[in-house]
């Protein structure tokens, strides 16, 4: 399924943006209030993303999303034309935000999935999920006239994450327009006795191979991982990031991992992608 590009093959496709971003809720002034100071190096990173997203002035970015409506077995994407953040159930009242949605794209992700037996279903509700929502307001002065499509992951195999992958890469090198991903994942929520998902002992070799894996564009070790590693890190990062690699796979790309740290028992990694 694999659109096939050679590993020494010039990328001729409008992808001119790739990044890995947290999605913490803490991340946000409104509702982390002082807890934001203590994701200073992420922060840091944020905003390097933020100048890169600016350069690339997008026509359309793709979100890969963890969270938000999902079936289990099929990818959704939103498809309402107007996506509106809305943060009520962290605490916040008063965070607006409303972003348009590429549907013409959409429609050609749908079909693409249907000539290569990649399931999507439609999300029409309008919801921006919070994963897509927290970067989208550390980014949103970078995208003025940036269109997105929120793509999420899930219950299927690690296969068909990829093969999810392949088809947004197929999408991108048939377009015209200047495109970007963005991965949002937080990694393990085990790494301590305080983490949301209490301490587990594999929680920071998760981690620390994730990041080894990110580093050196390694699809195949992350597609073996076993289910129960995974599993047992508690982590929201597996799907979007094997969409990810299935996107950037066989495309010349140079790894820049900006930062990792685990505030609060969750393990927070941003990272730029550079494109040859």
């Amino acid at each position: 399924m694999d659109p096939g590009l050679r590993r020494d093959d010039t990328l001729y496709m409008s992808l001119h943006f790739a990044a890995v971003v947290p999605h913490s809720p803490l991340l946000h002034k409104v509702i982390g209030k002082k807890a934001v100071g203590d994701f200073d190096d992420t922060l840091k990173s944020l905003k390097k993303v933020k100048k890169e997203l600016y350069i690339a002035q997008l026509d359309t970015l793709f979100i890969l999303s963890p969270h938000g409506p999902q079936r289990a077995h099929s990818f959704t994407i939103s498809g309402h034309p107007e996506l509106h953040i809305d943060l009520k159930s962290f605490g916040d009242l008063i965070t607006e935000g409303t972003f348009k949605v590429d549907t013409h794209v959409v429609s050609n992700i749908r079909e693409a999935g249907k000539k290569e037996e990649v399931p999507f279903m439609i999300d029409g509700s309008g919801e921006c999920d919070y994963a897509a929502a927290i970067p989208l307001l550390q980014f949103k002065d970078s995208m003025k006239h940036t269109k997105i499509i929120i793509i999420r992951s899930s219950q299927l195999n690690a296969r068909a994450h990829i093969d999810c992958g392949y088809i947004l890469k197929g999408i991108a090198m048939q377009s015209n327009k200047r495109m970007g991903v963005l991965a949002s994942a937080d990694l393990s929520h085990a790494l301590t006795t305080s983490s949301p998902a209490g301490f587990n002992k594999s929680a920071e070799k998760f981690d620390k191979k994730i990041q080894e894996i990110i580093e050196d564009a390694n699809l195949e070790d992350l597609m073996n991982m076993k289910q129960k590693f995974v599993d047992s890190a508690a982590t929201c990062s597996y799907g979007p990031l094997l969409m990810l690699f299935g996107m950037l796979n066989r495309v010349k790309t140079k790894t820049k991992v900006l930062s990792y740290e685990a505030p609060h028992g969750v393990g927070h990694i941003t990272t730029l992608f550079k494109f040859h």
